[in-house]
Formats: C-alpha cells, sequence, structure tokens
C-alpha cells in the first residue's frame, strides 16, 4: 500500500508541477491549482469557501514573502557596516 501510495503522490506532483511545499513557490502553486478548481465549481457555499480559503492563505503569503525580502535588505546591510566596520579597524 505505501508503495502504491507513493508513486501516486509522485504521478500528481509531476502532472501539477508541484515542487513542493517547503517553498513559498510550492504553496503558491498549490494555491493557483486550488483557486482554478475551485473556480470551476458551481456557485455555492463549497466555492465560496474555497475562495476564501485561498484568499486568506494568500495573503499570509504574500506577508512571510514581504517579511523575506525586508529581511533580506537588513542583512545585506548590516554585512556591508560589519565590512566597513573591519576595513576601518584594520586602518
Amino acid at each position: 500500500m505505501g508503495g502504491l501510495r507513493r508513486r501516486k503522490e509522485g504521478t500528481i506532483a509531476v502532472a501539477f508541477d508541484l515542487p513542493g511545499l517547503d517553498s513559498v513557490d510550492g504553496i503558491r502553486r498549490v494555491l493557483d491549482i486550488v483557486v482554478a478548481d475551485g473556480l470551476g465549481l458551481e456557485n455555492g457555499v463549497a466555492r465560496l469557501r474555497i475562495l476564501i480559503a485561498a484568499a486568506t492563505a494568500a495573503t499570509g503569503l504574500l506577508k512571510v514573502g514581504e517579511l523575506e525580502d525586508r529581511m533580506a535588505v537588513l542583512e545585506a546591510a548590516l554585512k556591508q557596516r560589519s565590512a566597513t566596520d573591519e576595513t576601518q579597524a584594520l586602518g
């Protein structure tokens, strides 16, 4: 049973081009699939729930992406400052 499950998961991952849920890109891809499938449903409560959940998840993903970008800028600034301080200490 375990081998069948792994083969099925691999087939699904290839069919939907899923990089995995361990990256922002992977999560974004899953959300894209969910929204596309949700839009294909008939108007109703299930469709609305899917779209609201996807919008909520996308909002969280955007926050995380923004924080990652801001941290990268801060880390670069600290690295540059550290290099400047070392140069001044040696000079």
